[in-house]
């Protein structure tokens, strides 16, 4: 499928026939294939496309193996050639030989072609076996990096749910930041959700009982937004895999702070003050908090979301580059703010029509013509990098994930106490801490090409 079909389908409200297979197939996580069989309840025609493809999966299912690959066909060759071909009355004379050696180039051809036709067939099997191989490795690898993530994360967590920023080398103010997205790390795999349920409701816990009466997380802060936004995705996100409904209560209030926090052009700033300026860094994590309710069932949020679309399209400049609070003004450079804005965009489009394919199209280009840093250098950036390549759904932006998740597999500590986290030796690490750069390092490499 080429990515424009792709487009179309996502801007029409329909998920991708990829995400049909992928849910035909059970590789979606829960609340993804939740979405994707509510949709076709009321639509005929993904209906039907689901049951065209269910009845082609099914046939690959039953396609017998090839055991007579290398069969002899020799015999089955002769057969085909008339029996009068080798009378020798017809051989006789320069007709007769014509004939006749032009059945036996015949037939040599066909015994070329088929055997050119085996070669080729055995090339692509083992090249596909070594494709195969070599994804098996990169996915085992993965998992275990995870694996050593989340147990390194579980083993410093606090018996009251916390992890300590500022013992692990953070800014005191992030610390409810730095815990959402150490609880992100754990809720976003149904599997790891389950087998450290422990670690998961202990964070929970202290993440509702910094929330205030008026739906903050936190203190009212300079940063105060951040802390809040990275939470509520967070929670949500738990939501979503637990079903706990104990939740509810709580993202509602979270949700309507963001939506009084909206500035009137439609951003949002670290905080709501009346000289407060919006800019894309703060702003995307409330519209991925506002997208994630939105699809788990919270209403009456499409204008707030239109709106925080709209003033995030008004930060695109001609190149498809995002700027912090206009466009092309970023003080820190644009990679990480065209990752983030592209990222926001690419998931508001797989449920609502408020970007045009060329906007969309425009934003791939931007995305995939970024240069691929090593990953020590900004693990902040690499996690928006990864977020936007992934949901970009392309052969390419697929490629430059992969890459990258080897340039963090590659940084990760391997031995001694710190085993299974990164190094906060980037330029966010004296913001962040070892809390921060292992949490967003385990999040990029836990999405999938």
């Amino acid at each position: 499928m080429t990515n424009d079909r792709s487009y179309e389908v996502q801007q029409s409200g329909c998920p991708a026939p990829e995400d049909i297979v992928a849910c035909l197939c059970n590789e979606l996580d829960l609340r993804e294939k939740a979405a994707v069989e509510k949709h076709m309840e009321t639509c005929a025609s993904c209906r039907a496309l689901a049951a065209e493809l269910g009845a082609s999966i099914q046939a690959l299912k039953d396609c017998p193996e090839e055991q007579d690959l290398h069969r002899d066909l020799t015999d089955e060759i002769l057969k085909k050639i008339p029996q009068d071909a080798w009378r020798p009355d017809i051989t006789d004379g320069p007709a007769g030989r014509f004939q006749f050696s032009f059945l036996l180039r015949l037939a040599a051809c066909f015994v070329i072609l088929f055997g050119a036709t085996l070669v080729i067939r055995s090339w692509m099997k083992v090249s596909s076996q070594a494709s195969s191989g070599a994804v098996a490795v990169a996915h085992t690898a993965k998992t275990v990096a995870l694996k050593d993530t989340r147990q390194w994360l579980a083993s410093v967590q606090e018996p009251s749910g916390r992890w300590d920023a500022v013992g692990w080398g953070g800014k005191k103010e992030y610390t409810l930041a730095l815990n959402g997205l150490a609880l992100l790390t754990f809720a976003r795999n149904p599997v790891s959700t389950k087998e450290n349920a422990s670690v998961v409701d202990r964070a929970v816990k202290y993440m509702l009982s910094c929330q205030r009466e008026n739906g903050l997380f936190g203190e009212e802060t300079e940063g105060m937004m951040y802390n809040h936004g990275i939470v509520t995705v967070a929670l949500l996100e738990t939501y979503a895999i637990t079903g706990d409904v104990s939740l509810k209560a709580s993202l509602d209030k979270a949700i309507n702070f963001i939506r009084k926090q909206q500035l009137a052009a439609g951003g949002w700033s670290y905080a709501n003050r009346p000289d407060a300026t919006a800019n894309t860094s703060v702003a995307v994590w409330q519209l991925q908090a506002l997208l994630l309710s939105a699809r788990l069932g919270w209403e009456d949020q499409d204008y707030t979301i239109r709106k925080g679309l709209r003033w995030l399209g008004s930060m695109i400049d001609d190149g498809g580059q995002f700027g912090y609070d206009r466009p092309r003004n970023s003080p820190e450079g644009t990679v990480t703010l065209t990752a983030m804005g592209a990222f926001c965009m690419f998931m508001a489009s797989e449920t609502e029509a408020s970007s045009s394919s060329g906007i969309l199209t425009q934003l791939k280009k931007a995305i995939v013509s970024s240069k691929l840093e090593d990953a020590n250098s900004d693990f902040y950036r690499c996690y928006f990098q990864a977020s936007a390549f992934n949901t970009a759904k392309t052969k390419e932006c697929d490629r430059m994930l992969a890459k990258l998740q080897r340039s963090l597999l590659a940084a990760q500590e391997r031995s001694g106490n710190n085993a299974g986290s990164w190094s906060p030796g980037d330029r966010w690490g004296s913001a962040g801490g070892r809390i921060y750069s292992t949490a967003v390092a385990a999040l990029a490499l836990e999405l999938k090409p």
